[in-house]
């Protein structure tokens, strides 16, 4: 009885296997058919005959369309995976498409915003790039003629000086064709006209300065002159002084030759009215002069005997005291730092001390050590004013 339910159980056993495997509806009944006789008895030609009924419906499956559409659907399912990489691949060419098309639109409205803040900016400054009406056009024109019959303008054209003189016609020449494009309605030629032809009138003027002007330059250059004329004294002082203290080799010189033809360039233009530069020329010297005098000096410490006995040492006292709240000025500044208010004062305090001493430098020179004291006292306390106007207590 065993065995034959063992023949039973392999016979519906394979039965699902083939079911599984071809996927057929028409196993079932057969196995159906085959749990049935399970119940029955079984015999070797009953199970003979369900094997080959099943074999039979699995022939029959095979041959069927149904099959092969079952594989085509399979072959479809395989090539939906396909189809899925193509359609993202089409979704980022589009992407990439639209990112294209919004650079190229973003870049004019980044253009348009940049020109939008520029005409703010404009319009926060209405003067400039603004084009004046007819009616102010006309004044500078009005203007403009006055300008050349000042004397500012007989100056120049009076001069020697060709390149102003030059300046001055073309100034003119810009002027009357900025008229000719006024009458003709062009306002932003003619304002460009206008502005290039004060522009030049100014220039060279600046070229040709007036008698005021070239006065105070002279007063500039004959007081540099006089500084440079203490200052080698000084220099000299010093140089003997550290000479005798260390040797000769302590000394530092100036080329001597150099500073002389600075000064014979200087007077050159001096008797050419060109104190401006003559100035600036000296000035040169002596800062030569005075460049050796401190690298002599650097990290020297110095003793002086004081003899105040004498009025030769009375005027090293008083010169050395001058010259300790002179080199305060320029640390003052550095740590102060005064308003700009307070500047032209400063200023003028310490240019009319130096002044001074240089003054003071050439009478000690000469021999005259009481008024060069005098005088020396004078500098120091216009230095010391500077000092208090920076809050340096004294």
């Amino acid at each position: 009885m065993n065995r034959k339910r063992f023949y039973s159980g392999v016979l519906v056993g394979s039965a699902l296997v083939m079911l599984t495997a071809c996927g057929g509806s028409e196993v079932k009944p057969v196995v159906e058919e085959a749990k049935v006789k399970a119940k029955e008895v079984i015999t070797p030609e009953k199970v003979e005959k369900a094997k080959e009924k099943v074999i039979e419906a699995v022939q029959k499956i095979k041959s069927e369309p149904k099959s092969v559409a079952k594989v085509e659907a399979v072959k479809k399912d395989l090539d939906k995976p396909v189809a899925k990489v193509e359609a993202v691949k089409s979704d980022v060419a589009q992407s990439v498409e639209k990112a294209e098309t919004v650079k190229a639109e973003v870049k004019p409205a980044a253009v348009k915003k940049v020109n939008a803040s520029t005409a703010k900016l404009g319009a926060r400054n209405p003067t400039k790039n603004r084009v004046a009406s007819e009616k102010e056009l006309k004044q500078k024109v009005s203007y403009a003629r006055m300008m050349f019959m000042s004397k500012s303008s007989k100056r120049v054209a009076a001069s020697n000086n060709e390149q102003a003189k030059a300046m001055l016609s073309d100034s003119k020449s810009k002027m009357e064709k900025a008229k000719v494009l006024l009458e003709g309605g062009d306002l932003q030629a003619a304002q460009s006209e206008i502005d290039d032809s004060m522009r030049l009138f100014n220039a060279a003027a600046i070229m040709v300065p007036s008698a005021s002007v070239i006065a105070e330059q002279r007063k500039r250059y004959e007081s540099l002159l006089k500084e440079l004329s203490a200052n080698r004294i000084t220099h000299q002082e010093n140089f003997d002084r550290m000479v005798k203290k260390s040797g000769k080799e302590a000394g530092v010189e100036y080329d001597a030759e150099q500073v002389d033809m600075l000064v014979d360039e200087a007077a050159k233009m001096a008797v050419e009215k060109d104190y401006d530069s003559a100035a600036a020329t000296v000035d040169s010297a002596n800062r030569m002069v005075n460049a050796a005098t401190s690298d002599m000096l650097h990290d020297q410490i110095i003793t002086y005997e004081l003899n105040l006995d004498t009025p030769e040492g009375e005027w090293a006292y008083e010169l050395d005291r001058y010259l300790g709240y002179e080199e305060l000025i320029p640390v003052a500044m550095e740590n102060k730092k005064p308003k700009k208010s307070l500047m032209f004062l400063i200023n003028r305090n310490v240019k009319k001390g130096n002044e001074m001493a240089a003054t003071a430098k050439e009478t000690a020179a000469s021999g005259d050590y009481p008024r060069a004291i005098a005088m020396i006292l004078d500098a120091t306390k216009e230095i010391r004013k500077a000092l208090r106007l920076m809050g340096v207590k004294q």
